[in-house]
């Protein structure tokens, strides 16, 4: 049974989907083009940009080579003056991290969720310029202590 989250954002971030057309038209695409770089559909990509559903990590992780990924997230943008791109790796290691703790969770979580959490260790890699994994472990049992209509 999926559960939704209640004490983390449970919605779209306010311009998300504006941020993600600007995007794709910085890079001069049209929208099955930037779908195809996300790996979905045109139609998914006009939800995505009109904020009637909101992308999964996977596709987040798939656009970060190519775009800027933290803009589309935060509204703030990273220019290779003040910050690297975000790796693959990076994401992929987080992902993998809350996967585990999926599996071994009692509860299963929403892509949103998933979202919020990537969001928030994408924080924590940018303030300490790399992947903490045991730090990543640690917050998710936390959020196991808690009770499960307090966060899913």
């Amino acid at each position: 049974m999926l559960h939704e989250v209640s004490q983390l954002n449970n919605t779209v971030p306010e311009g998300f989907g504006l941020r993600l057309k600007a995007e794709r038209q910085r890079l001069k695409l049209n929208q099955a083009e930037f779908a195809a770089l996300g790996g979905v559909s045109r139609p998914s990509q006009v939800y995505y940009e009109s904020e009637q559903r909101v992308p999964d990590v996977r596709y987040l992780a798939a656009l970060c080579e190519k775009v800027d990924v933290m803009y589309i997230l935060s509204g703030k943008r990273h220019t290779e003056a003040n910050t690297k791109a975000i790796d693959a790796s990076v994401i992929q290691a987080i992902l993998t991290t809350i996967d585990a703790w999926e599996n071994t969770s009692v509860r299963l979580i929403t892509d949103r969720f998933r979202a919020e959490l990537v969001s928030l260790f994408l924080q924590q890699v940018d303030a300490n310029g790399k992947v903490d994994t045991d730090l990543i472990k640690s917050t998710l049992r936390i959020l196991d202590t808690q009770s499960a209509t307090s966060i899913c």
